[in-house]
This record gives structure tokens, sequence and C-alpha cells, in this order.
């Protein structure tokens, strides 16, 4: 608790009445289903495949679906997806944030982002945080850099099992989301 509140005064606040729209010239942001499986897989591979995601397989996405929105352009492709993770305690992550190459820059990541905050929010959690290697990204969205041992929950359940445990280059980011 002590540690979290530590986040909450060094961090920017949340304002859910100001989240972006769902919908916007590029892309609706949705709860994602079991037909988007096979489009989410594939964008978490793309990056994973460059070294900078871990990898999902298809069994894990279905598991975890209820926690993922995606994004989608005119033509209903999906061009980007996040999913949340709620923590015990007062905590939730930005995971498996990814945004199709062509897409990049069009706002579509951010506001994947802020409809993982207004999730969160709603969930009564006060901070919401992801380990990232673009922290430059999420300080456009007011998340401030901080200690990675603010998230032991994190650290001890996925980073213990991580490919890149040793030379992990990520950086710790969190907003808080005003529930202090």
């Amino acid at each position: 608790m002590q540690m979290l509140s530590n986040v909450s005064k060094n961090s920017a606040e949340f304002h859910p009445q100001k989240h972006l729209s769902q919908h916007s010239k590029f892309c609706r942001i949705r709860r994602a289903n079991q037909n988007d499986i096979e489009a989410i897989s594939k964008l978490i591979r793309f990056y994973s495949m460059k070294g900078v995601m871990l990898s999902r397989d298809r069994a894990s996405l279905a598991e975890d679906l209820e926690n993922f929105f995606v994004a989608e352009n005119e033509d209903d492709e999906i061009v980007g997806c996040g999913a949340l993770r709620c923590w015990h305690g007062h905590s939730a992550e930005v995971r498996s944030l990814a945004v199709r190459s062509d897409c990049v820059g069009m706002g579509i990541g951010a506001q994947l982002v802020q409809m993982l905050a207004l999730q969160a929010f709603r969930s009564g959690k006060s901070t919401l945080f992801a380990l990232t290697l673009e922290p430059r990204f999420f300080e456009k969205m007011a998340f401030r850099v901080v200690e990675r041992e603010l998230f032991p929950q994190k650290i001890q359940t996925d980073c213990l099992q991580c490919r890149f445990q040793k030379g992990c280059q990520e950086i710790a980011v969190a907003l808080n989301l005003g529930r202090d």
C-alpha cells in the first residue's frame, strides 16, 4: 500500500471525463471477441518476432480474451489491441498493447490506453501501470516513470518467468487514476 501511494504522489491524475472517444477518424475501440483471436495473435506475433513484446499463444489469448480491447478501422480490420490485467489491491496493468505497423502514429495506441485506463478506473483501481520499452509514448498520456519494485506482484508472477528477465530493458510507468 505504501509503495502505491508513492506512485500516486509522483503521477499525474486520470480524469475519466477527459478520456478519448471510442470512435475516431481512424478507428473504433471495442471489447474483443472470439473472432478477434487470430488478428490479436498476428499483431502480438509481429512485435514478439522483433523482440519488443512477449509472445502469446492462441490458448492464452482465448483465456484472457475478456480483458482485451481491439481497435477496428473503417474497413472493420483489427489494427490494434491491448489488455488490462487487474492485480490484487489497487493496481492494474496495460498488457499486450500493439498497433499494426502501418497504423502507428495515428493515435490508436493512445485510444486503447485511454480505454484501458477508463476500465481500470471503473474497476476501482487507483494506479494503472505498464512495463514498456517506449516510456515516452506513455509519458505523453501523463504516465510517469517509476521504479519497477512498486509492482511486486508483477515481478513475482510474470517477470520471474520472462525470457528477458536477466537483461530486461523495460521501464515501469504509472498513472494515478485519482482514487487515493
